[in-house]
């Protein structure tokens, strides 16, 4: 009987062996490769070499991606800089954000040293390549024991009309938010609505009424968390909102954000509950936008680069970019595009540099650059993940399913629309995304690539019908690659690196997860 029950063991583990990594649920496409890239540290509160902190409120360290919370205790420290000795408190993780909770307030004019170690690691198991120390004073200060208050207009903005129904809601406060007290649910402390009005909501018993009234505990699915540097909270929707619609049997849908219950890192509460409305758009779009295809994606601030990533940007060849270029590193890590010119800017004080490879208003961003600048580009990458996340999850208009096998082969016309692929993707020869005739520069197109993006040499993506660069979207699971002398059109998300190699033209963005290389290539911001 042992050897029976052994056996049969033996013979499961083979089996789920056997299918582990070879499709998903269902019988889907291939596991995506495993993710390799380890976590860095884009920016921390209090910030180094502040002074004047408040001694009664807690350390935050924001990382490039979520990590993995069972890492954090141990690993997030904070000790007196004089002797080093350790100061009592408790470290965790919440999504990408490490808090440390100090036992008792901090000593008044006294130094610290905050460390974040090589413990740490993202939910993939990768560690921080390396330790992360920053200090701060608590010179002249005292107990922080002001609230934090809204710092408007949220978005969507109160009482806006018109919101795309794939929109996530965000509001901004004066100072950072405790990532622990952002909550979602019936309780939660960042709450979204529902509430149906119009004509269409007219019902006779025993129909279902289509306009309930909102179930004060029952709120709509999603995640919600400081995002940024802290300042921002944004609630993500689990689902695609519902979108008005118009007629004798048309029905407005408005919803209700209410912020109520979060807290600073001193533990002050909001005074009072935060709450505005907006209205989802009605029509093939779903918003204020009236083209063919999906509504446009929500770039943030990262609509002002040109290039931005996460780990590096490499310049192999002199190129011409219009438009920002940042990346959450020092400016070490952004290589040829010396010579560089540091320069002030007169309304925020905060640093950044200039090249003549950069040309009109660009701006050169980098986490070593005087604060406001590492804060800029941290929110920056966190909009493009955002937005990453937007295009990965979009679902309407019905997609067109693994075009060509993933082989793209021009000459070939594309119609506005959703386009997606479970496997790589290669493009050859001249692809024209066609716009139509009536709303060309408001169509829009968006390519779900689930592996890598290779546009071959000499390969072309143009645009017709009025259609936009601005309104082009490519979100690559894997690295991006565009062949020399290559004409490309829209905004690459990459989640790993983006290549432009020699001659290659992009109207649009290369906005990468790790790093951007470019070598003689001409990047312009649409």
């Amino acid at each position: 009987m042992r050897i029976s029950i052994w056996l049969i063991a033996l013979l499961l583990s083979v089996f789920v062996a056997g299918c582990g990594g070879k499709s998903v649920e269902g019988g889907g496409p291939p596991a995506p490769p495993f993710d390799t890239t380890p976590p860095t540290v884009g920016s921390t509160n209090p910030v180094n070499a502040a002074t004047g902190v408040a001694t009664t409120r807690k350390l935050t360290a924001n990382f490039s991606e979520a990590i993995d919370p069972a890492t954090c205790p141990a690993n997030f420290t904070l000790a007196l800089t004089i002797g080093l000795t350790p100061v009592a408190g408790t470290a965790s993780c919440v999504g990408k954000i490490a808090i440390f909770t100090p036992s008792a307030p901090l000593a008044t004019n006294t130094a610290y040293t905050a460390t974040v170690t090589t413990g740490v690691k993202d939910l993939a198991g990768n560690a921080l390549a390396t330790a992360t120390t920053w200090g701060f004073d608590t010179n002249g200060a005292a107990a922080d024991n002001t609230a934090p208050t809204a710092v408007l207009p949220t978005d969507p903005i109160d009482t806006n009309t018109g919101v795309p129904v794939n929109t996530n809601v965000s509001a901004t406060f004066s100072e950072p938010i405790d990532p622990a007290t952002v909550t979602t649910g019936g309780t939660g402390t960042f709450t979204l609505t529902s509430q149906g009005s119009g004509p269409g909501c007219a019902f006779v018993f025993p129909d279902p009424d289509p306009c309930p009234p909102p179930d004060p505990m029952t709120s709509i699915s999603g995640s919600a968390s400081p995002t940024g540097t802290g300042n921002v909270v944004t609630f993500v929707p689990l689902i695609t909102l519902t979108r008005s619609t118009t007629g004798a049997g048309g029905i407005t849908r408005t919803y209700t954000a209410t912020i109520t219950g979060v807290k600073d890192l001193a533990g002050n509460a909001l005074a009072s509950p935060l709450t505005w409305t907006f209205t989802t758009g009605a029509g093939a779009s779903a918003g204020p936008y009236a083209g063919a295809g999906p509504a446009p994606l929500a770039l943030g601030t990262a609509a002002a680069f040109a290039v931005l990533a996460e780990t590096g940007i490499t310049n192999a060849g002199p190129s011409v970019i219009t438009g920002n270029v940042g990346a959450t590193t020092p400016e070490s890590s952004i290589t040829g595009f010396s010579p560089l010119t540091l320069t002030v800017d007169p309304d925020t004080g905060g640093t950044y540099s200039t090249s003549a490879q950069v040309i009109g208003s660009g701006r050169i961003l980098a986490t070593n650059y005087h604060s406001p600048t590492p804060d800029d580009v941290a929110t920056a990458v966190s909009d493009m993940g955002l937005a990453y996340t937007d295009a990965a999850g979009r679902k309407l208009p019905a997609p067109t399913v693994n075009l060509g096998a993933g082989t793209i082969s021009g000459p070939l016309s594309l119609p506005p629309g959703l386009y997606k692929w479970t496997t790589a993707v290669t493009i050859s020869g001249a692809i024209d995304l066609a716009g139509t005739v009536a709303t060309g520069p408001q169509d829009a197109w968006i390519f779900q690539i689930a592996g890598d993006l290779n546009v071959a040499n000499s390969a072309a993506i143009t645009l017709s019908n009025g259609a936009l660069a601005k309104n082009v979207f490519w979100q690559v699971g894997g690295q991006a690659t565009l062949g020399t002398t290559s004409t490309f059109n829209g905004t690459i998300l990459s989640n790993t690196q983006i290549v432009l190699q020699n001659g290659a033209t992009v109207t649009g963005r290369a906005l990468a997860k790790t790093q951007v290389t470019s070598d003689h290539s001409t990047v312009t911001k649409p």
